[in-house]
């Protein structure tokens, strides 16, 4: 008796017969260690510090002409440099080592706070804005942080008063001077980032350059993220707001600052256009790779839910706060343990580390 194929059953065979048998190159390519460091090192890290040294020329240019003619619209036009100056910073404060791991380097571009007493005192001085007085000042007194208190609240009557006519032509002066030197550091970590072998060593050295990536990755969002955020909160309960205690209060860019912020932790961690730590993380743990997307997401939903800089978050809305806090310790606490345990990381970063 001759068996009759139906016709789904025929095309099925016919599908099977002509189907190609996958082979070991069809299958997908093994993300390995080296190749995620090698994407993060030249397409995500260098690019970003290239783009900081790109806006930190910016700023030193809107500045110049700030000094040269002070007014409204070269002051608007120079807080806009600054603002996007700092949202570039925030992108490299991910990885704060490699070319910029000398802490006078890092606490010369941006250091936070500034000290608005020690600045006034410096511009009540007498002494020349020369190469001496700039290598003698403190990082409070200096980089991003300094010129955020000089261009949005420092001065006798505000900014715009304090920067004008001939009364403000030292202030001038050294806002001129922090620009230019920020600009310069700026492009010089930039130039390191193309020209020295440090990109070589750090992919060479393994699981040594996994580990910092993931320790500084840690030690920026939980300082610069977490516990800034903290510090909103507190001060939301106790109703009594003060500028100087939020990072980018006086520019009012202290949500635009987290955002940022995490923004490179997920360039770091999803790779960008490359292999991250996350494609990595999948080989191993696919669900934890799952898990991580997810939280990101869900951390980032959450900043942006706000809306507003964190300051001025209205207090019938503090549950948006006590949110955003909520994902993002969970995000922290999925890197620090889940993450760091499935890539072999180990930790040597702790917040009481930090100031």
């Amino acid at each position: 008796m001759k068996t009759q194929l139906t016709l789904p059953a025929l095309l099925t065979s016919l599908a099977l017969v002509a189907a190609p048998a996958l082979t070991a190159a069809d299958a997908p390519a093994k993300v390995t260690r080296e190749a995620v460091l090698e994407n993060l090192a030249r397409h995500v890290l260098a690019p970003a510090y290239g783009e900081l040294a790109a806006k930190a020329r910016a700023l030193a240019d809107a500045v110049d002409k700030l000094a040269a003619s002070p007014g409204a619209d070269a002051l608007g036009a120079a807080r806009a440099a600054r603002t996007n100056a700092i949202v570039a910073w925030r992108h490299t404060q991910v990885f704060n080592s490699g070319p910029i791991a000398d802490p006078d380097q890092v606490g010369q571009i941006n250091f936070w706070p500034a000290r608005g007493r020690s600045i006034e005192q410096l511009l009540r001085e007498g002494r020349p804005l020369d190469k001496t007085f700039k290598e003698n000042l403190g990082s409070a007194s200096a980089g991003l942080s300094a010129i955020e208190y000089l261009l949005f609240t420092g001065g006798e009557g505000g900014p715009a008063a304090a920067l004008a006519g001939e009364p403000g032509a030292r202030r001038r002066g050294y806002l001129k001077m922090l620009a230019d030197d920020v600009a310069a550091r700026a492009a010089d970590v930039a130039r390191l980032w193309k020209e020295s072998d440090y990109v070589k060593r750090f992919v060479a050295e393994g699981q040594d350059s996994l580990n910092l990536v993931v320790n500084r990755l840690l030690e920026a969002y939980e300082l610069s993220l977490v516990a800034r955020l903290r510090v909103v909160m507190e001060m939301q309960k106790a109703s009594q707001f003060n500028p100087d205690r939020i990072e980018g209060g006086a520019s009012l860019t202290s949500r635009q600052n987290a955002l940022e912020l995490l923004r490179g932790c997920e360039e770091i961690l999803l790779g960008g256009q490359g292999a991250g730590l996350g494609d990595y993380l999948k080989q191993k743990n696919p669900a934890l790779e799952t898990s991580l997307r997810a939280a990101l997401q869900a951390t980032r939903k959450a900043l942006a839910d706000i809306s507003v800089p964190l300051e001025k978050v209205a207090p019938e809305k503090q549950g948006l706060l006590a949110k955003a806090e909520t994902e993002c310790v969970n995000l922290e606490r999925l890197i620090k343990a889940d993450l760091a345990s499935a890539l072999g990381v180990t930790i040597t970063f702790s917040a009481n580390d930090g100031d």
